[in-house]
């Protein structure tokens, strides 16, 4: 078959085609190297609340068909797992509609850490109109440009945003479910603290990686889930000086990435006798494909790096993935 009959059989598949090029373009036409008023957003221009509009209540299983973040500056994004890039500036675009009504919206807001920042809503996916069922319109695809410094807090980064759509006669706004934040880094200039690994160890311990079978004396894991999504869980601390960390790092094929760190285990203080608070867990849910090699077999190994409360590093511990 020619490129001739092809198009002429297929319009439907190079119309699509020729709208992701040109959003993909887009995208990099509004990302400037001189970040500009009108498209970059830092902490000057976002806003502070949205009480000018009504809550419309939607069910969250229901809103997740709503509104999709498809990729940013790290990579493709799954589910409710948005990766963020070590960057200065971050891109972040995919769509959203009016599920409940299946029409677009009038804009889109980011919330993180109390403030609201505003996307540039309305290019043309009609790729997805025929998908989701939207009725009047293809102009439901959004993109974002702002300044890295709106996600940090007191405790580092945040570790989830929310999305809220504002309606087509704006007057409502409708709110998402969470959004996961999930942070590419690099420490490769972080200073090193050296601890005697078999003290270190005694300091983390992995409790679940993908519901796999882990045996911790040999460092490895085996059974892993074929499910789409990653759980682990498990706890950390700095077991020299007994305090939490100031973040928890995880690394695999050859990426790292900062990992959401905090979550309450007294049991943990207790036990370990840990002398401030007793935030010291982790549970998180990361998309399969981080762990994939080129041909969808897990990577061979992944590696933990704790950051202490000085912001030095120990050394990585490190579990191999076996008979996976």
């Amino acid at each position: 078959m020619n490129i001739k009959s092809f198009t002429k059989e297929r319009p439907f598949i190079i119309a699509v085609i020729a709208i992701v090029f040109f959003t993909v373009f887009l995208l990099f036409l509004f990302r400037p190297s001189k970040k500009t008023s009108s498209l970059f957003i830092n902490g000057d221009n976002v806003e502070t609340s949205l009480l000018d509009y009504e809550v419309r209540k939607i069910q969250n299983w229901e809103w997740n068909k709503g509104v999709v973040v498809e990729s940013t500056d790290a990579g493709k994004v799954m589910g409710n797992t948005i990766l963020i890039s070590s960057s200065d500036t971050i891109v972040m675009y995919g769509w959203a509609v009016d599920i409940d009504r299946r029409c677009p919206a009038s804009g889109i807001y980011m919330e993180v850490n109390g403030k609201f920042v505003k996307g540039f809503y309305g290019l043309p996916r009609p790729d997805i109109q025929a998908k989701v069922g939207v009725k009047d319109s293809s102009t439901i695809g959004f993109f974002m440009y702002f300044d890295r410094s709106l996600l940090e807090n007191e405790q580092g980064s945040a570790s989830e945003v929310k999305f809220h759509l504002i309606d087509k006669e704006k007057k409502m706004v409708i709110s998402s479910v969470p959004f996961q934040l999930m942070y590419q880094s690099d420490i490769s200039n972080r200073p090193e603290r050296k601890i005697e690994s078999s003290e270190w160890l005694k300091g983390f311990v992995l409790e679940n990686f993908g519901e796999g079978v882990i045996y911790q004396d040999k460092r490895q894991i085996e059974s892993v889930t074929a499910e789409e999504f990653i759980s682990i869980v498990g706890w950390a601390v700095d077991i020299d000086h007994k305090l939490p960390l100031k973040s928890l790092y995880i690394s695999m094929n050859e990426k790292v990435y900062k990992v959401a760190y905090g979550t309450h285990r007294s049991d943990v203080k207790e036990a370990v006798g840990v002398d401030q608070s007793d935030n010291v867990g982790f549970c998180l849910s990361l998309p399969r494909y981080l762990f994939e090699n080129g041909d969808g077999t897990l990577c061979d190994h992944i590696e933990f790096y704790m950051e202490d409360q000085e912001g030095n590093l120990c050394e990585p511990i490190r579990y191999d993935l076996v008979k996976n």
